[in-house]
């Protein structure tokens, strides 16, 4: 599979009189391709990025590659935490409602959406947004149980 055949099958589709099993052969020619070359783009950058590590950085025009580090954090306990942020903020900001100063050290989705539904129940539309997206998913079916559920129908 090349992008030539997937540009092809692209125009195809996209003109008319496209059917599914045109668009399923776009779909599995894409999947095809994206897996091929994310394979290889994958160990270029992989092998490449030892290089750079062991070498230092490569230039070609204006382009730099280098390698970066990046740094995160993850919370050991929520519950030690939030006990040690109410008590640093008593102690630093007296003046303040402790619970309003630690609220501030919180980000959007500090909180687990199913634990809280469970707790809060039919409040929980009250705190939580529900965002909802389209995406296009492969899944597998399993053809037997289907044929034998509409067998004992």
């Amino acid at each position: 599979m090349t992008n030539s055949d997937l540009s092809a099958l692209i125009a195809k589709v996209t003109g008319d009189g496209s059917t599914r099993d045109d668009v399923l052969s776009l779909l599995n020619a894409a999947s095809l391709l994206e897996s091929e070359t994310g394979q290889a783009v994958r160990q270029a950058r992989d092998v490449a990025g030892q290089w750079i590590l062991s070498n230092g950085p490569v230039q070609s025009g204006n382009m730099r590659w280098t390698m970066a580090t990046g740094k995160s954090y993850k919370c050991r306990s929520n519950s030690d935490a939030i006990s040690k942020l109410l008590a640093a903020a008593a102690e630093k900001r007296p003046d303040a409602d402790a619970w309003s100063v630690v609220e501030e050290c919180l980000s959007s989705n500090a909180i687990k959406p199913g634990a809280a539904r469970t707790l809060l129940g039919d409040a929980f539309g009250e705190v939580f947004d529900t965002v909802q997206s389209t995406e296009l998913k492969l899944t597998k079916t399993n053809t037997d149980f289907i044929k034998s559920k509409k067998g004992n129908s």
